[in-house]
């Protein structure tokens, strides 16, 4: 069962500002799949924060830069969907 209760927030796993845990159903057989948690505002505001602080850098980068975490956020997509699917099996 994935069991992910922490954000990744500027460069690091941080807690939750306040325990809000949220069991993930799986529609097939009605199990519980995963256990993740929901933000709070506070949780929300801290993403964006570092998000605005990281842009101007972000904007500066050179498209070869850019594109390369591009291309790491999209394996990590497939590679999550992949564990999902043998965890399913």
């Amino acid at each position: 069962m994935l069991n992910n209760r922490k954000f990744y927030i500027n460069g690091q796993w941080v807690e939750p500002s306040t325990k809000n845990d949220f069991d993930v159903i799986n529609p097939s057989d009605e199990t519980v799949c995963a256990v993740i948690s929901l933000g709070s505002q506070a949780d929300t505001d801290a993403a964006v924060a570092a998000a605005r602080a990281a842009l101007p850098s972000w904007s500066a980068s050179t498209k070869a830069v850019t594109s390369r975490y591009r291309r790491s956020g999209s394996c990590c997509k497939s590679s999550l969907t992949f564990l999902v699917y043998l965890n399913k099996s």
